[in-house]
């Protein structure tokens, strides 16, 4: 076998390698989609944060949230990585500055949190 054959096969070797690494490590969209729900779920309305006044509700939503943060990305879908990211980090963000002192003060927030889980259920639904 020449040389440049032998580093043709050991190249290929290698993408092939590497390829299969990464799909390995992606989860099923069956568990993943669960984790993502759960993740909803986690995160409570700006009205519901803004009636409890205290920040109990923000403080178990950020827990659960950073406690299945790591299931969540990488998805099953390399596109919806960058997404799910900006999603978890704005849904931190108000979790951690909370209570919230008016409706006024998570509209923003909120809003963007909205356009992001739009995003991530349309890649969903295209799957």
């Amino acid at each position: 076998m020449s040389a440049t054959r032998l580093r043709g096969l050991v190249a290929s070797t290698l993408v092939v390698l590497v390829l299969s690494s990464c799909s390995a490590a992606r989860p099923s969209w069956e568990v993943w989609d669960l984790t993502w729900a759960t993740a909803q779920s986690a995160v409570p309305s700006a009205s519901a944060l803004v009636a409890s006044g205290e920040s109990g509700l923000c403080d178990s939503g950020l827990a659960q949230l950073r406690s299945i943060r790591s299931d969540l990305v990488p998805t099953p879908e390399p596109l919806l990585d960058e997404t799910m990211n900006d999603w978890i980090e704005t849904a931190e963000a108000a979790l951690f500055a909370c209570p919230p002192i008016n409706d006024e003060s998570y509209e923003a927030a909120f809003a963007e949190l909205d356009q992001l889980e739009a995003a991530i259920e349309s890649l969903i639904a295209g799957r």
